[in-house]
Parts: structure tokens; sequence; C-alpha cells
């Protein structure tokens, strides 16, 4: 039974459509779908739309139709959509979907209210069930969506979100099909890692960043990406106007940028092959933030346990496993491409994974499918892996 049912009966209540008051909203463009990327519970929130707006940008176009982000200003903003979020009443948003072509969303008002003014919908749900708080008024252009071999949780904290599991291209597709009456759209998902939301910003030791580059991201610095001996006067510049971390396998001479540590988020010391108590003892004297990580997937001298026996006066050991269980087998065709929100700079050069970098593919020109069966040889993509969006692409 619905929800709306099951509180009309409980209040003897008759359930008829609602009538919402509708305010005018000057929306810069005439012919529109809407889209909201949030809801009330965050167990709800699609991480992927982001995905979703790049493959659906290109097939809107062709028809002259933009897509305009609803929601509260909270929200995170997607890229290539317009921003109206935060910026409205609910009775101007109520104007805005039911002059849209199309609403497309997570669990929320905005799509009780698409469904009540008979506008189109997509509409994922995970948390609670489309058979009890789906759209009331559903018709044959109204579509939601549920992750495979799938029951409600009823959680509004679901970690990890089962929303998740809904595939990009059966949303694209479901758009296309209730706007063009058909389905043109042949992507396929692959394999989507667990870090591949995660934006990093990552940089040889060997150079010094713009501070406005991605200036409001924590800019890593790789010292365990080199062989070579580490100049700390290029991470010293780094640090002189922006956070940064740094990340290593062997101890540094850590005195020579004390007077930045304000700006030093964290020292991470790989100790997965020995660790230099030393070293430890110095970054608590100076009163420097670390975390010591034990990568199990890596060669190893010494087990984890006698390694959190040797820090157990100072840090505990964290244990990591950086190559996922679920890597696809065959990555050999040049169908594939990947994705990643991975940014490695080095070289003077934009790399969007470790492995590109070793073989100097930048982002101009990594992410083809013959660069994929390439890339993929290397043991390091194992690693890399984890912030990739893979996918095959039959266009």
């Amino acid at each position: 039974m619905h929800l709306l049912e099951k509180y009309a009966l409980a209040t003897g209540s008759k359930i008829g459509k609602p009538q919402i008051l509708k305010k005018f909203f000057p929306v810069p463009v005439d012919k529109y779908i809407t889209l909201q990327n949030s809801s009330g519970m965050p167990g709800k929130s699609y991480d992927y739309f982001q995905e979703v707006v790049n493959f659906l940008l290109p097939i809107l176009a062709k028809k002259g139709l933009s897509i305009v982000q609803i929601g509260g200003a909270e929200d995170p903003a997607i890229e290539g959509a317009i921003h109206l979020q935060g910026k409205t009443t609910i009775n101007q948003t109520a104007y805005i979907i039911d002059n849209s072509i199309l609403h497309l969303g997570n669990d929320s008002f905005a799509v009780h209210m698409a469904s009540a003014f008979n506008v189109p919908l997509v509409a994922l749900y995970n948390v609670t069930s489309p058979e009890i708080a789906g759209p009331y008024w559903k018709n044959n252009k109204q579509i939601t969506l549920t992750p495979p071999n799938w029951a409600p949780s009823f959680n509004p904290n679901e970690s990890p979100k089962k929303v998740n599991q809904i595939k990009i291209e059966d949303i694209v597709k479901a758009c296309e099909y209730l706007l063009f009456d058909t389905e043109t759209f042949n992507i396929k998902t692959i394999y989507i890692g667990n870090r591949y939301k995660d934006s990093v910003i990552e940089t040889m030791p060997d150079q010094v960043i713009h501070p406005e580059f991605f200036k409001d991201s924590v800019l890593n610095i790789r010292f365990d990406f080199t062989d070579k001996q580490v100049d700390l006067n290029h991470t010293a510049q780094n640090l002189s106007f922006r956070a940064c971390s740094i990340v290593t396998e062997k101890p540094f001479p850590i005195e020579y940028i004390v007077q930045y540590k304000a700006n030093l988020a964290c020292v991470i010391y790989d100790v997965t092959s020995g660790c230099d108590i030393e070293f430890i003892k110095k970054m608590e004297q100076f009163g420097i933030k670390y975390a010591c990580l034990f990568n199990s997937s890596k060669k190893k001298e010494l087990t984890v346990e006698q390694l959190r026996d040797q820090l157990m006066d100072y840090c505990d050991v964290q244990e990591i496993n950086t190559v996922p269980k679920d890597i696809p087998e065959n990555l050999t065709d040049s169908n594939l491409k990947y994705r990643s929100n991975r940014v490695i700079l080095a070289n003077q050069k934009i790399y969007p994974s470790r492995t590109a970098q070793l073989l100097d593919l930048s982002v101009t020109d990594a992410m083809t499918g013959k660069n994929l069966v390439e890339i993929s040889k290397l043991e390091e993509f194992k690693e890399d892996i984890e912030y990739c969006y893979i996918y095959s692409d039959q266009a």
C-alpha cells in the first residue's frame, strides 16, 4: 500500500491532486529538463549524476534542450547544468518543474511535484520502494528505477548506498526514451572504482603548482612516486600558499618544512616495507599530523601486527588494500574507454592515472580504448582502477 493511501485511511481523508501555488521565475532557457541530485536522506543521493549529465548533454543539445539544476544551496553543482539550486522558493521551483519537459532526480519532494503536474520523470529509489513512496499519480511517462536484486533498507544513512548500483546507462536510456521515444544510447558500464567519485589532486615532489589550480583542494605530494632524492624546496613552496599532504615510504628531513606545518594537512607514512621510529619521533616532536598505513597488496617484510607492536606508543597502523578484488579480467577491447577524477601533475603535464603518467599519456590522449589496453597491462593499474570509470562505447 502506498504511504499516501495509508495516511488517508488513518485520517479518514480523501486523496485528491494537490493544488500547488506556482510563482514565476525567469529561467534563462525555453526548453529544459530539471535535475535534482540531492534528497532529504544522504542514503538516497545518487553519486554519478555528473556522468549521467556528461552523456545526456550531447543528446539534449541536438534537440535544443538544456539541463536546469534545482535543489538546495548546499547541493554539489553538476557541470554542464544551469545552476538554480538555492535560488528559488518552493513555489518558484513548482513553476520551473511545471514548465520542464522532464524531471530527473532521487526520491524527493520534487519527484512528487513533477508527478502531480504530469511531467515525465525518471526517479531513483533504494531506501524506500516506489510501490509505497513513489509518484502517486504515475503514468507511462514516469519511470522509477531501482538497483538490481534489491530490497528497500529504510535506512536514511544507508552505506554503501545501493542507489549507486543503478547503471548510468539505464538512467540515460530512460531519459532518452521519455523525451524522444527512442533508445540510441549504447554505452555499457564495465567498472566503477570505489574512489572514482573522489577528486584527488596529486603532484610529483619536483614541481611547484600554481596556487589557483584546484585551490580549494588538498594537494597530495607523492614522495613515494620517485626513487630520486627529494628536493624539499619545491615542497616548501607549495606548502607556503596551500594545504598539502605528503605521501612517503621513506623518512625525510621533516625539520625543513616545520615552519609551514599550518598548511601541512598530514604526512601519510607507508610503513609496509619498514618503519623508521626516529622519523615518527621527529614528527611527534614538531607536532606534525601523521598517519601510518600498511598496504597489504604490496610486498612486505613485517606483518601489520609486528608494526603495530613497534608503534604502539605512537599511533595505530591502518591496514589498507589498494587493489580491489573485482577487477575486470578482459580490458583488451578497443571500444573501452575510461574516465578518472584523479589528477596527477608531472613533467608539466596533467595525467588521469599513475599508469598514464608512467607511459606519458596526458589527459588529452590517455582515455581512448587503444591506450586503456596499453595502460591495463601495467601492474600499477591494479591500484589506479580504484579511481576509474570504465565503459564500453559502441558509438
